[in-house]
């Protein structure tokens, strides 16, 4: 009984493999009753043990085997406080969090720690940033614009 392969990202497939003999029933947990000799295509969405089970008049035999995987890297929150500068050179706090992420970058301001990034900027003009979260074998990017607000200039005179 095998996985191949046995690491996968979120939303991809592995394949269960097997060949028993001399068996009666034989299943496989999360599939249940299946053929002495068979392959199946599987997408766990997280890390799952298949445990093959074959039973004859002489007893029962179990063998696990396990399919590790990787969570995507995603997104889950991407702010800005206050959403909109009042003046240029106004402290702004962009906040970026990400699951599944083994690195956060806010473009043009460099790498943050994983899972939660929260950074001061002062814009001095409507600014677009750019948070991407990095994983194993997936990335996610979002996109935030900070408008900043012009001082009114006194008429003339």
């Amino acid at each position: 009984f095998s996985a191949s392969p046995m690491t996968i990202n979120e939303g991809e497939q592995s394949t269960l493999v097997w060949l028993v003999e001399n068996a009666e029933t034989v299943t496989i947990s999360g599939l249940g009753p299946v053929a002495q000799a068979d392959s199946r295509n599987v997408s766990p969405a997280q890390t799952t043990t298949y445990t093959l089970t074959a039973t004859n008049r002489n007893g029962t035999s179990t063998l696990p085997v396990t399919i590790t995987v990787t969570p995507r890297a995603r997104i889950t929150s991407f702010t800005a406080d206050p959403p909109e500068s009042p003046a240029p050179l106004t402290d702004i706090r962009l906040r970026c969090e990400a699951t599944g992420a083994r690195e956060i970058f806010l473009v043009g301001v460099g790498p943050l720690p994983p899972g939660r990034a929260l950074v001061v900027v002062r814009p001095t003009e409507d600014t677009t940033f750019e948070c991407r979260a990095v994983g194993d074998g997936s990335e996610d990017r979002q996109t935030l614009t900070v408008r900043v607000r012009r001082p009114v200039e006194p008429p003339p005179g």
